[in-house]
């Protein structure tokens, strides 16, 4: 057993030294009033939040900054005045494209355009000066001028940001849903590979959005869907999603407190970059952040932070950076709550849609037998995750045409969970019907002459069944816990040569070790009768003797048992090796042709327990590891493939065309997972293993168009998984349901931005999407579900945003639109459609203060997320369990720049 990570509150004081280092740094800052070109900028570009695209400068003389600028343009015109340079504003991508006057007056404004969208260089595809214009990819690029602008909240939340994502991020900050491209809800971040500098956070993609949070730190981050993501990284067949760091080369001092007006959230941002030598930079940034949550259950949900320290060289022939990154942070986990009404969803008497929870100081702790003593459990550790890594990154040019790079990352990174779950929708029943259920009519037989009854052991008194809380009923709550602990060592090497002006290739290897002391398999500790509110007591069940006194309990504390589906442990190592090549071929100047393919070997070595009951009190059974323990060894090998075509056919508008098959390999869990749900004693069959890869292919057709006022993006896709493992969890005390099937999407993806005036812009995603089951076997009952509609995952969604930008800031108006999903495969029980506005305002107090403000879910709509994945595979009720979106949510922030 591994040790569990313990709050610590060093990476508080780290931050908080950070934080007073460059208050104090900023004293003695600025000496001089006078900079280079570029330096100024740069600065102009930064304080402005608007990204900088330029070629180097030659002969650039030395200026000076208006002390009081009225806008962006005015300090441009400023420092470009009498000099060979002129700028060109791109409202809707937050770009200043510097060139010389001499190209802007004998070309057009589609250059301007072209020059723009080349200057954007893709990540995760086999060449390393191709650009969003010259990529036969679906590719969405978010710079750190809009991330900037946004309220730090959850990994997922970036996804809303581009189409072709289902986003579940209504369970808190972290271990949220996001689907891509018909994929169903409810599956993690699956098929996603989330990348740090090009590297994979996790190799397996379980739980990466607990080591990956956005901060200052961060660039900018590129969005590949589809397309080469299958060939340049692993289990991210579907999309490959990478946050790229900033660097101490390119000025960044400030600082962002943020604060909520409406519940209890704190959060400080910083980010500080020094020029430590000719060719060597310093950069460090973090953040810190509490919050007692929009579902306040009592205690602080949120608490902790994260710290980076990147180290970087530019020389003539080669650039490298080393980077020091610590993570200590701990989430809460929301599950769903009950809700009525199907059809015009709201929540149950005595609970909020937008901010009740079933988490509570009552229920906050749960002592269980644990290897012959009690072990304490505590909601307020909610999800702890603590993160350790050191990075190193170098390009060296071996000659003009030959390019080598070389990415490796060590990791030490843990986590537990600790939460209390719903199951079933049976699970939740009026009180006076658990009075008369078969458990209580037993547990009376045990004392003649008795009558049951409901007393709460918080207030300690007797609770009337048909009254309790006006609405008269009673819940199970599932106490679950799961421990994460690996060591990882990933590594990327790549050698890119340019033959000729028409060919490109890259070779590379991607190898990763992941040594796993703890494999986050799901334990059930038991369950717990409680009520139906906001933050909810435990419940006992109690005999009375005809005088109506107490003689015994059912339930002490509300515990029923100590038993679940699953009380195991495991552990394993997982080694994988992939080479991967890529051609790219211009047939023409406008005409590219590329293909590449990715061979990866994998061997997965897991050992698991299963579980025995057994009784633990006279009414109470224990579910605990048994002394079988199991270990299995397997080796995969498979093969992706992908190639596209890409045609500029004007100066800035290209059409692509791409066809791609990946894969996703099992994962270490799979075998601890098959044997709780079974029970296996000395042996196990040969067929319980780690499962076979998911396949996935995929045909993509897609144009990009841009001009000086704006841009848009368009792809028509098919996406087919094959075989998908789909699990149905069908209560505590019932055997998981697995089946594989094969489903299969066809859609459109848009996206736009366009400048409709000095002041007004608009942008906005969509994607219109058939996801279809096609393959439950013809053997099986469920088979009547093929072609039903892929469960949890909307056809349709539709986000837009309106700015008015002024002379000290901008207004932003956000509405989103997500169409109908199902919750089950039967497609009975439908969650319907539902609208979203958010507003944000962003003011200028002085060139160095800005004052922002946000409302998330302006309008407190009441949306369903998800409906409740463990009730079956139908499910049809008039009170039910669903995760509704969160309520309205006011933060106001103070930017600091200097």
């Amino acid at each position: 057993m591994t040790k569990q990570p313990t709050r610590s509150y060093v990476s508080h004081l780290l931050i908080y030294c950070c934080a007073l280092y460059l208050s104090a740094w900023h004293l003695c800052a600025f000496a001089t009033t006078q900079f280079s070109l570029t330096d100024a900028l740069f600065k102009v570009a930064k304080k402005h939040n608007w990204q900088l695209s330029m070629t180097p400068l030659n002969n650039e003389p030395m200026v000076s900054l208006l002390e009081e600028p009225a806008n962006l343009n005015a300090q441009l015109e400023h420092l470009l005045n009498h000099t060979p340079w002129t700028y060109t504003l791109y409202p809707t991508l937050n770009t200043v494209v510097i060139t010389t006057r001499v190209l802007a007056k004998n070309n057009n404004n589609h250059d301007e355009a072209a020059n723009a969208l080349e200057r954007i260089l893709v990540s995760g595809q086999g060449s390393h000066n191709r650009s969003i214009l010259s990529s036969s990819l679906s590719i969405t690029h978010l710079n750190s001028a809009q991330l900037y602008n946004q309220v730090p909240f959850s990994t997922a939340d970036t996804f809303n940001n581009a189409p072709g994502f289902w986003v579940e991020n209504s369970g808190g900050e972290t271990n949220n849903n996001v689907a891509p491209r018909g994929l169903r809800g409810g599956e993690g971040f699956r098929f996603i590979s989330l990348l740090e500098d090009d590297l994979p956070v996790v190799y397996d993609g379980v739980w990466p959005d607990f080591f990956l949070r956005q901060d200052f730190t961060t660039a900018a981050i590129q969005i590949v869907r589809g397309g080469s993501s299958g060939i340049f990284s692993v289990n991210g067949p579907a999309a490959n999603v990478n946050f790229i760091g900033q660097t101490g080369d390119n000025a960044q001092r400030k600082l962002k407190f943020t604060n909520a007006i409406n519940y209890g959230y704190q959060r400080l941002d910083g980010v500080y970059s020094h020029q430590l030598s000719d060719n060597w930079y310093l950069l460090s940034g973090g953040f810190y952040r509490q919050s007692t949550g929009i579902r306040e259950p009592g205690f602080n949900t949120d608490q902790g932070g994260q710290l980076s320290i990147r180290i970087n060289q530019i020389t003539p022939t080669y650039s490298q950076q080393w980077v020091v990154k610590y993570l200590e942070d701990k989430t809460s986990f929301f599950a769903p709550i009950p809700m009525q009404n199907q059809k015009k969803p709201r929540a149950i008497n005595s609970l909020n849609a937008g901010t009740s929870t079933l988490l509570s100081n009552q229920l906050r702790y749960f002592f269980a037998p644990h290897g012959g003593k009690i072990r304490r459990y505590d909601l307020a550790d909610g999800q702890q995750t603590r993160a350790i890594s050191l990075t190193y990154l170098i390009d060296f040019s071996l000659t003009d045409s030959l390019l080598l790079s070389n990415k490796s990352r060590l990791s030490d990174l843990s986590t537990t969970l600790y939460t209390l779950m719903n199951q079933g929708n049976e699970t939740l029943l009026p009180a006076k019907d658990w009075l008369n259920s078969a458990p209580v009519k037993q547990f009376l037989t045990h004392y003649l002459g008795s009558t049951a009854a409901l007393y709460s052991p918080i207030t300690q008194q007797y609770l009337d069944p048909t009254q309790l809380n006006n609405n008269g009923l009673v819940t199970f709550s599932y106490p679950l816990y799961a421990e994460y602990q690996q060591i990882q060592w990933i590594n990327r090497l790549s050698l890119n040569w340019q033959m000729n002006e028409q060919t490109e290739l890259m070779f590379g290897s991607l190898y990763a070790n992941n040594d796993f002391s703890q494999l986050p398999h799901d334990r059930w500790l038991g369950s717990i009768l409680t009520d139906v509110t906001h933050q909810p007591s435990p419940i006992e069940t109690v005999a009375l003797d005809p005088f109506g006194q107490k003689i015994a309990t059912l339930n002490p504390s509300g515990v029923l048992s100590f038993s679940g589906p699953t009380y195991i442990t495991g552990y394993g190592e997982a080694k994988s090796h992939s080479l991967y090549g890529n051609v790219r071929y211009s047939i023409t100047d406008a005409l590219t042709f590329d293909i590449g393919a990715r061979t990866e070997w994998l061997q997965l070595t897991a050992v698991a327990n299963t579980d025995q009951q057994s009784q633990y009190s006279q009414h109470q059974t224990i579910t605990q590891s048994s002394p079988y323990r199991f270990k299995k060894s397997e080796q995969f090998t498979k093969t992706a493939l992908s190639t596209g075509l890409n045609w500029q056919f004007a100066d800035a508008a290209a059409t692509f065309i791409r066809i791609a098959k990946a894969f996703e390999m099992p994962k270490l869990l799979n075998f601890g997972n098959t044997l709780g749900y079974s029970s296996y004693l000395a042996t196990i069959p040969d067929t319980v293993g780690f499962g076979r890869p998911v396949e996935l292919s995929f045909i993509e057709w897609g144009t990009r168009i841009a001009d000086t006022s704006g841009f848009i993006s368009a792809s028509l896709f098919e996406t087919q998984f094959d075989p998908l493992p789909f699990t149905v969890y069908q209560g505590n005390q019932n055997t998981q349901l697995g089946i594989l099937i094969s489903t299969q999407t066809y859609g459109m993806e848009l996206e736009f931005a366009k400048t409709l005036s000095a002041h007004w812009s608009i942008s906005g995603v969509a994607v219109w999407q058939n996801g279809r089951f096609k393959g439950i076997p013809s053997q099986l009952a469920e088979s009547k579900y093929n072609n039903n509609q892929i469960t949890r995952t909307p056809n349709a969604q539709l986000r837009i945003t309106q700015k008015y930008r002024f002379s000290q800031g901008e207004l932003a108006l956000t509405a989103s639109y997500i169409g109908t999903r199902y919750s089950d495969v039967a497609n009975q029980f439908a969650l319907p459609a539902y609208y979203v506005v958010d507003a944000s305002a962003q003011w200028a107090l002085n060139e160095k203060l800005t004052l922002g403000l946000s409302i998330n879910n302006l309008l407190d709509t009441i949306g369903l997320t998800e409906g409740n994945p463990r009730s079956g595979l139908i499910h049809q009720q008039n009170q039910y369990y669903a995760r509704p979106i969160f309520g309205r949510a006011l933060n106001l922030s103070l930017h600091y720049q200097f």
